[in-house]
């Protein structure tokens, strides 16, 4: 079984080089929907694929229905992203002179998607500092990145993308990871496991290599339902954000099923999350129309889908603790939680000053954590520890939760 799969893929690769674009046009525009909920949204009961399947899934982006990691993870990453500043080309820091890289990883859509990115950039509040870096390669999927020397040189390309960058891979410190693999493979979960242990083999490598990376940024693939192609379809485009989760679950727990660990691997967490289910919206408004993809496959990004993906990603960069003090270069400023991860929110919509936890109270609670953290460097805290924004925590952080208790 295996080996005829294989066939399939590798006819299917070869066909996209040596068939011309009308004959292998494969796109199916009426399948506007396949009725899959997006990890992001809120529907407790909701199981995939169903609910009495022995390896059955529910929603979040970490597990359990939570769209924000656990204060463990949460506060790894905050480390990983004080160890991000200007080094120069051996690695040392170098505030006025050096360069902090942010390199994409993954496959043709993600170059393609990377490189709308790097033009619309201009303008957009990036810190001059940052030096982007398309690292993404047409048909290098998870399969050739978790090789060490894969027949496609997936990462010899990244480092000559690097070098045409002026930058040394000491100065690459993130990396913006969206990537798939080709095919289809059995039932659930067995695409899904496979494309987590492809994806383990991919972030040890990328420690290896750029031992300065300290987070990805992990995306799903986009709607495949318009595709009939067995290039990247449904519902393997899909699941492979549980095989995301699973991954960063694996780094949680010390290394789960893959080996991946904090010490082996960057930090991971999820950038913006770009599944939705065709025409229908997820709860942070994204859809996939059939024009936004390219008709002779359904699965490359056509204009509509390069410039949203641009836009979440620009989003999340700016906005998300886990980015915005890098990429922006402005530390501490006042910007909300990542869109692609969103916490509870009061009825009211802003936090309070107060409320230093963000559970929509302002409370006992809220006391205890400014006072517990006294002295404390609000730069290994989240930024809403410190409501005062002086980048220290203290008596007047306390003085704004009683004020609004």
């Amino acid at each position: 079984m295996i080996k005829i799969i294989k066939v399939i893929i590798v006819f299917n690769c070869l066909a996209l080089i040596f068939f011309p674009a009308s004959v292998l046009a494969q796109t199916n525009c009426s399948r506007t929907s396949i009725g899959f909920k997006p990890l992001i949204d809120n529907f407790p009961d909701y199981y995939y694929p169903n609910a009495t399947h022995a390896s059955k899934q529910r929603l979040g982006l970490y597990g359990d229905m939570q769209n924000t990691p656990p204060t463990s993870h949460y506060q790894k990453a905050m480390e990983a992203v004080g160890r991000i500043y200007p080094r120069n080309s051996t690695g040392g820091r170098d505030d006025a002179n050096g360069k902090i890289g942010f390199a994409a990883l993954g496959m043709s859509n993600t170059k393609y998607e990377f490189a709308h990115f790097k033009e619309y950039i201009a303008g957009q509040g990036m810190s001059p500092k940052v030096v982007l870096v398309n690292g993404a390669k047409e048909g290098q999927v998870a399969s050739e990145w978790g090789q060490e020397n894969a027949g496609g040189a997936p990462w010899s390309n990244m480092l000559s993308q690097v070098a045409a960058a002026g930058l040394t891979p000491a100065q690459i410190q993130a990396v913006w990871m969206k990537i798939t693999n080709i095919g289809t493979l059995g039932t659930f979960p067995q695409y899904a496991e496979k494309f987590h242990r492809d994806m383990a083999n991919t972030v040890k490598l990328l420690k290896i290599k750029y031992t300065n990376v300290q987070i990805v940024y992990l995306s799903s693939r986009i709607y495949a339902g318009y595709s009939t192609a067995l290039l990247s379809p449904e519902p393997e485009a899909y699941e492979g954000g549980f095989a995301m989760r699973w991954l960063i679950q694996d780094q949680i727990a010390g290394g789960g099923t893959t080996g991946v660990n904090y010490t082996n691997a960057p930090v991971l967490v999820w950038g913006p999350y770009l599944w939705a289910d065709g025409t229908t919206p997820n709860s942070q408004g994204l859809s996939w129309d059939c024009d936004d993809v390219v008709a002779k496959d359904g699965v490359h990004p056509a204009d509509g889908a390069k410039e949203k993906i641009t836009t979440k990603l620009l989003e999340y960069l700016k906005t998300s603790d886990f980015s915005r003090s890098w990429f922006t270069g402005v530390p501490g400023s006042p910007f909300p939680s990542p869109s692609s991860a969103p916490s509870v929110t009061p009825s009211g919509g802003a936090y309070a000053k107060g409320d230093v936890n963000h559970d929509g109270m302002v409370n006992v609670t809220d006391i205890k954590l400014a006072i517990n953290n006294f002295s404390t460097s609000a730069g290994s805290l989240p930024n809403y520890f410190d409501p005062i924004g002086d980048i220290k925590i203290n008596i007047f952080d306390a003085g704004w939760v009683i004020q609004d208790w």
